[in-house]
């Protein structure tokens, strides 16, 4: 599995609700701009991810989808449960 962070310039909820349908098992929302969603990194695409959450100028949302391949930080215990499972 690959992560991947979604990180929107402003809250939308309409997104978060977009990660839940095609990501029901494997997301993580953190705050308002900013989740997590976990896939096949030989069948999920950045661009693939980006055009299913509407973030493109036909949707007018802006927002960036990033493959992680590396992470480090300090955050809850649960964030860091799920990356070890998802990544």
């Amino acid at each position: 599995m690959a992560a991947y962070a979604i990180v929107l310039h402003e809250p939308n909820p309409d997104v978060w609700n977009r990660v839940k349908r095609y990501w029901p098992e494997c997301h993580y929302i953190v705050n308002d701009t900013l989740a997590f969603i976990a896939g096949d990194p030989m069948l999920t695409l950045t661009a693939d991810v980006s055009k299913e959450l509407g973030l493109d100028q036909q949707h007018n949302i802006l927002g960036v989808v990033l493959q992680i391949s590396h992470y480090y930080g300090f955050h809850s215990n649960a964030l860091w449960e799920w990356m070890a499972k998802h990544t």
